[in-house]
C-alpha cells in the first residue's frame, strides 16, 4: 500500500514539475549510499559485538 502512495506522490510532484530527473537520480545516489552502508555496516557491527564479547570474557 505505501508504494502506491509513494508512486503517486512521485507522479503528483513530476506533474507539478518539482520532481525532475536530476530529483530522481540524487534520490537513487542517496538511496545506493544507504544501502551500501547498510550492506557494509552490518557485518561490522556484529564483528565489533563478537570481538568484545571474546574480549570481555577473556
Amino acid at each position: 500500500m505505501s508504494i502506491l502512495l509513494l508512486i503517486l506522490g512521485l507522479w503528483i510532484l513530476w506533474k507539478l514539475g518539482i520532481f525532475t530527473l536530476k530529483v530522481l537520480g540524487i534520490i537513487f545516489v542517496l538511496l545506493l549510499i544507504g544501502a551500501l552502508v547498510h550492506v557494509l555496516l552490518w557485518p561490522v557491527v556484529i564483528l565489533a559485538l563478537l570481538v568484545a564479547g571474546y574480549g570481555a570474557f577473556n
